[in-house]
């Protein structure tokens, strides 16, 4: 029996926590956060089995309990982590609570990034999913992206790299959407490049668009796989330990609101590239 997406991410949520739950002073906060998607989980399953009601109400009824069950308790994990982070200070003496925090806070941002990625897929499934779009020049975009994202790129001994030929030119966007688009692709890039590799994010000008690439230098994937890239009901059946499969199929919704169009190239042993476009912004002024 194939599980549904929104089980299969619940499950991928409740192993995340089990294996971060590796400090003694994290139990307490994790065995929370275990509780709450266990009960949505069961909630999921008593929707799927209550007669006449079809996928569309399955999924309501699981936003309903992730907003709500889960965004309160996951707030109040990272507010009390945060506290907890200032209270320990630097002091050396404390570097065992202060590792305890910090892991805490971690799984915490983690688990929320979760949520927060399900609710918008949510809503791109429901046709609820929409964008505010601006006009802003592609430059500033492009930089936004590069400083946001670099830090990652250094903590994972990667190179980061970027290359603007699009100087000039403007995009008609979400800017904050386009940037979590950016960040999605780049975080899988750098899951998928080891040490000393390279990332390269480029803007080029396209026929009334603005044309984003990200390549990399990883381990690549082969074609059976490549085909799966943007489905998210297939990266759920995978091993857990593969990640929750949300985020190529998140750039997808977002790119697609946008009226762009996305695709990938991959090979392996040598890496792979993503590409996307965004509608260009020249017909008024760049934000």
């Amino acid at each position: 029996m194939t599980r549904s997406p929104f089980a299969e991410a619940l499950r991928r949520a409740r192993a995340l926590l089990q294996d971060a739950a590796v400090e003694p002073g994290e139990q307490r906060v994790h065995a929370a956060l275990l509780a709450e998607v266990e009960r949505a989980q069961a909630q999921l399953a008593g929707a799927s089995a209550r007669p006449g009601e079809g996928p569309g109400v399955i999924k309501h009824d699981l936003l309903a309990v992730i907003c709500h069950d889960l965004r309160a308790p996951l707030s109040s994990v990272l507010m009390g982590g945060g506290f907890l982070q200032k209270a320990i200070g630097t002091d050396p003496k404390n570097e065992p609570m202060r590792k305890i925090a910090d892991a805490i806070v971690r799984s915490g941002e983690r688990m929320n990034q979760l949520v927060r990625d399900l609710h918008d897929l949510t809503h791109m499934e429901q046709g609820r999913f929409t964008v505010e779009r601006h006009r802003y020049e592609t430059t500033s975009v492009l930089d936004a992206a590069f400083e946001k994202l670099l830090p990652l790129a250094v903590k994972k001994s990667v190179n980061l790299e970027k290359q603007n030929d699009a100087v000039g030119s403007s995009v008609y966007c979400d800017r904050e959407r386009i940037l979590q688009a950016l960040f999605k692709v780049v975080d899988n890039s750098l899951r998928n490049t080891p040490a000393g590799g390279t990332i390269r994010l480029v803007a080029t000008s396209a026929e009334q668009a603005v044309r984003f690439t990200v390549s990399d230098t990883g381990k690549g994937v082969d074609a059976d796989r490549l085909a799966h890239a943007f489905d998210r009901a297939w990266h759920a059946a995978q091993s857990p330990r593969e990640g929750t499969g949300l985020g190529l199929a998140l750039t997808r919704g977002i790119v697609l609101a946008h009226d762009g169009d996305i695709s990938i190239e991959s090979k392996l042993g040598v890496g792979t590239t993503v590409t996307f476009t965004v509608p260009s912004g020249s017909d008024r002024q760049a934000a």
